[in-house]
């Protein structure tokens, strides 16, 4: 009876532990697609901005969009993406505004890596991914979430609407 006391108690401790709000839980569906969206054009407005003017790199375009993710046609999800054009940092090697950047986005509360590639940059806060890539001609900036489950409407509607531009402020 003591054995069959204690598997009822773990077993109620995994269901309560499942049922709880858990700060590690995904957002899905339309409200977690959203939610996504506004982070990363918040990361925009934000971090991006702070690497901008650490490095001295000038906005000259950008955008965003969404496409269709999952590991199979069910379920499905959205991941997002925003794509920014900078010109080249100015007065400052590559080297130097990839430590720049670095700093920055540190500062932000982001990861900060530096792969093999000595021109790039690559920055982690929870589930987005951000990418500057300095050039001696150009800078491109890349911003990504990770996969949003949702449904295949959701996704559907979401990757139809196609690219829109972002608004450097």
């Amino acid at each position: 009876m003591k054995a069959r006391g204690v598997l009822l108690l773990v077993a109620g401790a995994m269901v309560a532990a499942g049922c709880s709000d858990s700060a590690d839980e995904k957002p899905s569906g339309r409200e977690g697609v959203e939610q996504v969206q506004d982070e990363m054009l918040e990361a925009v407005d934000d971090v991006v901005h702070d690497v901008a003017a650490a490095t001295g790199i000038e906005f000259r375009s950008g955008n965003h969009s969404a496409v269709i993710c999952g590991d199979s046609i069910d379920p499905v999800g959205v991941n997002q993406k925003v794509s920014l054009h900078f010109g080249p940092p100015p007065e400052s090697t590559i080297e130097q505004a990839v430590s720049d950047a670095a700093t920055a986005l540190e500062d932000a509360g982001w990861s900060a890596e530096r792969p093999t590639n000595p021109a790039i940059v690559v920055g982690e806060n929870d589930d987005l991914t951000l990418q500057f890539h300095f050039g001696g001609a150009a800078t491109e900036v890349s911003l990504r979430s990770s996969c949003v489950e949702t449904s295949r409407d959701v996704a559907n509607e979401y990757q139809d609407k196609g690219a829109t531009d972002v608004e450097w402020r």
